[in-house]
């Protein structure tokens, strides 16, 4: 099934906010669109998905959960989160000028509109342990969106497939 609606069907994600597509993965940080009340929890909060697939002959698959993930998405998942990590752990506290005490992973997807995808959300160690405040909207400055985005497909070298680091 293909759900026009989808951002993961259409591959409609804004470049700017978009660091990498690889091996039926697209990579970006969190989308921020003031104009629709939308905003990542965190400065380098990333999202990754997979992109939409063939089906069959006849259509495309709209993946909506984990359940609809073949063994080899779910697998290709588990490949590609140890080295964005890294790469997040390397990159974004030189942006946001404090080290990450921790990255949370969280899939929750209430709309059948939605595509599956993955948050992954740093908390930083100058901020205190928020619970579930984390996943609170915050407005994040444009121009520390933009410099993630540049150095996260810079380290790892989003013009190339990513592998794993393990």
């Amino acid at each position: 099934m293909y759900v026009k609606e989808c951002e993961g069907c259409e591959e409609k994600i804004d470049d700017k906010f978009r660091i990498c597509e690889y091996s039926g993965f697209i990579l970006n940080h969190a989308i921020q669109d003031k104009s629709k009340n939308r905003f990542p929890y965190e400065l380098g909060h990333l999202v990754l998905m997979p992109r939409k697939r063939k089906e069959s002959i006849n259509g495309l698959k709209h993946a909506t959960d984990t359940t609809n993930l073949t063994k080899s998405e779910l697998q290709g998942i588990c490949e590609l989160l140890p080295t964005i990590l890294d790469t997040m752990k390397d990159v974004l506290p030189s942006i946001k000028g404090d080290g990450i005490e921790r990255i949370y992973l969280a899939t929750f997807n209430e709309d059948e509109k939605w595509h599956f995808h993955i948050h992954l959300v740093p908390r930083y160690k100058c901020e205190p342990r928020r619970g579930t405040a984390l996943l609170t909207p915050r407005v994040v400055p444009d121009e520390d969106i933009d410099q993630v985005v540049k150095e996260m497909k810079r380290k790892l070298g989003c013009n190339s497939q990513i592998t794993n680091r393990g």
